[in-house]
């Protein structure tokens, strides 16, 4: 015979499945900010594998394999389990079921497995990371979440021509920031810290993978080659909406991108209080070294 008590007690102590993984449809909500960052850092935990690699979580939800010695992105995961929040709980909002969506400076994968989860098995992610190293942790999280069939990874760095031969420089410690070399035969070594690799390029104008329906961009310092090698894909992409990282201060004519960016979208940025709002070009370069945010779309964003 069964004690009920028992059987009291161990329905009282198993926690549920909302208890423990935040609940993916809460995440885009910005009036829960400050509860869903306490939810994900409670539950922030981590493993050292050996051999500069960390297993830890994020947002409460993901398995996720970091390097032991990057110190501005991994050291976030491990201690708080997210990164940031405000462009989180965008692409939460933005992103939906069987769409297709790009992650392009994918980094580690943080935002590519948010987006994976979020377009669900009928979407498909498209992930650029031209970093062999940084590539390889990528892999092995998509693949340990159950995402292979989902999400596509590239290699190629995104640039105005495909098939260049250039180098990439990597900080080892601060991977994130590693930037493509346009002058390559004219770069210097690469020196304490850093390790420079050969990538090819990719322009996105030689890329159909069909109606892409948001695209996230971070690649430090080539914001002018993807838009001036992506014209025919905003043709075959019309309603795509871009949150794309775009710093003044690493852009060669960032003036004169601005106004041919802002000839075809409608210039906005992501704030971290007050979401999307207008952004003016003279406010854009007055920034100096700031890394804005844009939204860039002609569709309505949440």
């Amino acid at each position: 015979m069964i004690n009920p008590f028992k059987r009291q007690i161990a329905s009282e102590s198993a926690p549920s499945l909302a208890d423990v993984v935040l609940q993916i449809h809460k995440l885009g909500d910005r009036s829960l900010r400050d509860s869903n960052m306490a939810f994900i850092r409670q539950r922030a935990k981590a493993i050292h594998l050996g051999d500069d690699t960390v297993l830890c979580n994020s947002l409460a939800r993901y398995k996720f394999f970091v390097r032991a010695s990057d110190v501005g992105f991994a050291s976030h995961l491990i201690m708080d389990g997210h990164w940031e929040f405000p462009v989180t709980e965008f692409i939460a909002r933005n992103v939906a079921r069987g769409d297709i969506a790009m992650d392009l400076g994918a980094n580690f994968g943080y935002y590519t497995l948010l987006m994976a989860d979020l377009v669900g098995a009928q979407g498909k992610v498209h992930a650029f990371e031209p970093s062999p190293l940084t590539m390889d942790f990528l892999r092995k999280s998509v693949s340990i979440n159950g995402f292979d069939g989902r999400v596509r990874l590239r290699g190629e760095a995104i640039w105005d021509k495909s098939g260049e031969k250039l180098k990439l420089r990597m900080p080892m410690e601060e991977p994130k920031n590693a930037r493509v070399l346009p002058d390559s035969a004219k770069a210097g070594p690469a020196g304490a810290g850093m390790r420079d690799v050969v990538i090819e390029t990719l322009a996105l104008d030689d890329l159909d993978v069909g109606n892409v329906a948001f695209m996230k961009v971070d690649i430090e310092g080539a914001e002018e080659r993807l838009w001036r090698g992506m014209r025919r894909f905003l043709e075959r992409s019309p309603d795509v909406l871009l949150l794309l990282e775009f710093n003044s201060a690493r852009c060669v004519d960032a003036r004169r991108t601005l106004q041919d960016i802002s000839n075809k979208f409608k210039l906005r940025c992501l704030d971290d209080q007050d979401g999307v709002i207008g952004l003016s070009i003279d406010d854009a370069l007055a920034g100096g070294n700031r890394d804005w945010m844009l939204v860039l779309s002609n569709r309505a964003v949440r």
